[in-house]
């Protein structure tokens, strides 16, 4: 763990930390939403419209940042109609860093948003269910859950990638990039450094290879939100290069012209 963090902290010090991007969300701020982008992209697709969201300006909504009042980074949930604070543990923002560089190296996903690696779902050991019974409202659940140490984050990659024919209701198409993409799109990491980030496989004749049990773990569907950006809070490296994401407790919405998915 010490080696992680000596890994991770520089990056953000290189940077300047907190960097001046690391922001409250402001009422008018552009917003990445769900419509932004097709339901089935090719590679090609998709690495382009990776680069346009990278550079543009649209950010996750309710995105974590830092609170210099706490001196700490933030990711704010709805509690009572009203916006609460959570604070995010370095310990969890380390894992989740982890989790996206060692995702990319080995190809779990190719690029940090929506499409691709852009949402999770959290699950904790059984046996740790009685004390998750103690926390009621959002915003403790949310603490508790980042804190846990049986805590097992689930991502589900290759959200949008064309991988079947028929608009993706056909046969899997052959090639080893694309047979590799759809066997390892579902990777469950820890939160106590995410080195033990590994595939993990539903079998689906005629599916997309979607896990939604993980054995002897009790569920707790939502997760968070990830989206990188060149403004983004949080640095990863790439293929010797840094990068930079946003993380946020809400699920993407939909334009106006198409409603709201809320968390």
């Amino acid at each position: 763990m010490k080696a992680l963090f000596l890994v991770f902290l520089p990056l953000l010090a290189a940077a300047g930390d907190p960097r001046s991007t690391c922001t409250r969300m402001k009422e008018g701020d552009p917003m990445v939403y769900s419509d932004d982008f097709k339901q089935r992209l090719t590679m090609e697709e998709m690495r382009a419209k990776f680069e346009e969201m990278y550079q543009g300006p649209k950010r996750l909504k309710h995105r974590a940042y830092w609170d210099r009042q706490r001196k700490a980074y933030v990711m704010e949930v709805q509690a009572n109609e009203k916006m609460v604070p959570v604070v995010l543990p370095a310990s969890f923002v380390a894992s989740v860093t982890r989790h996206v560089e060692i995702a990319l190296e080995r190809r779990y996903a190719d690029f940090v948003f929506f499409p691709d690696m852009g949402h999770s779902h959290f699950y904790f050991a059984e046996g740790r269910q009685a004390e998750f019974n103690k926390v009621s409202d959002r915003p403790e659940i949310c603490a508790w859950l980042m804190n846990e140490p049986s805590l097992k984050v689930l991502y589900h990659t290759a959200e949008r990638l064309m991988q079947r024919a028929d608009e993706g209701r056909g046969e899997l198409f052959p090639g080893v990039e694309n047979q590799w993409r759809y066997y390892t799109r579902n990777v469950v990491g820890d939160v106590r450094g995410g080195e033990t980030l590994a595939p993990v496989f539903a079998w689906e004749e005629e599916g997309y290879n979607t896990v939604s049990a993980l054995p002897g773990h009790a569920k707790y569907s939502s997760g968070f939100n990830l989206h990188a950006s060149k403004d983004g809070c949080f640095p990863y490296r790439h293929k010797g290069k840094t990068y930079w994401f946003d993380l946020s407790w809400y699920d993407l919405e939909y334009s106006e012209s198409g409603g709201s998915s809320g968390y």
